[in-house]
């Protein structure tokens, strides 16, 4: 897998190191080598803290996953690196906590802290508190409001 140091030296020879990777592979294996470079080129630019080609990277390496049939935990990776590109990029961020001690405060704040466009939270409660029936209520608000663009925290 290109990674570290291969990657900037994959990066200084960009033209010639994309050039190689192409829209229809001939071969299955031509097609995972491709998703595998793509993915390793997002997580490269992500710790360069370059969003835009790390997104560009791993929405190709996606495109790759869509068509044809990737290793799970490769797949996985992937999704796991376009969602920290979509948090450290400064999208609008939603997280909803589940706590079976009823702190959730606690870790929205901490998440407050880590995340500067967290702009909908919702705190669920165990299901032996006496909240837990407004969970699902809770759910439903956040899902909306998230969807409406609305700014929200509970």
């Amino acid at each position: 897998m290109l990674y570290g140091n291969n990657a900037d030296t994959a990066i200084e020879h960009e033209t010639q190191a994309l050039s190689i990777l192409h829209d229809y592979p001939d071969s299955y294996r031509e097609a995972v080598l491709c998703f595998k470079i793509y993915n390793s080129l997002g997580a490269f630019f992500t710790e360069k803290k370059d969003y835009p080609r790390a997104k560009l990277c791993l929405e190709q390496a996606r495109t790759y996953a869509d068509n044809f049939d990737m290793p799970l935990d490769d797949v996985a990776v992937m999704f796991h690196n376009l969602s920290a590109v979509d948090l450290l990029s400064g999208l609008d961020t939603a997280v909803f906590t589940f706590s079976g001690g009823g702190d959730n405060d606690k870790c929205i704040e901490i998440l407050t802290k880590m995340l500067p466009k967290l702009n909908h939270t919702a705190a669920l409660a165990d299901r032996n508190y006496k909240t837990a029936c407004q969970n699902a209520d809770k759910l439903y608000a956040f899902a909306e409001d998230i969807k409406n663009g609305e700014r929200q925290k509970n």
